[in-house]
């Protein structure tokens, strides 16, 4: 995990940078394009969300992709000149970033319930072994 969020940071730069043709081959034009940006920028906030021990890491992580998605566009204005700021491609990034923080929120409140209950058993089955325990050796 440590190197590849940052790969994968890179590829998104990378392939925003790059040229219409490249992105048009690739299938990244036309009017499902928006569900690219959705997915790549879901899939982003759950890399970058895995391993946060609380909400408010996530939050800071899932806003450094707002940002990120931000420099994306404004990336793509200075480096062809003649685009227009894309704030369309912008909003349908940062939905990306919220339905990703949604999901690792609930990922991770799931993943808590169900260790605190694991924990529950795993401390009373202790406490009835011991109990077992005692009841034999006063026997």
């Amino acid at each position: 995990m440590r190197y590849l969020v940052p790969l994968w940071l890179i590829l998104i730069a990378g392939l925003s940078l790059a040229p219409f043709h490249i992105k048009y081959h690739l299938g990244a034009t036309g009017a499902f394009h928006f569900y690219d940006h959705i997915g790549v920028f879901l899939i982003t906030t759950l890399l970058v969300s895995f391993g946060a021990t609380d909400s408010w890491t996530r939050l800071a992580r899932a806003g450094s992709l707002v940002a990120f998605a931000v420099l994306c566009e404004w990336l793509e204005l200075a480096v062809y000149g003649n685009f227009r700021f894309e704030w369309h491609d912008v909003v349908i990034d940062w939905t990306g970033v919220a339905l990703g923080l949604a999901i690792s929120t609930v990922g991770q409140r799931v993943f808590k319930a169900r260790r605190g209950r694991d924990q529950k058993r795993r401390t009373q089955a202790s406490a009835e072994d011991a109990d077992a325990l005692k009841i034999k050796a006063v026997h």
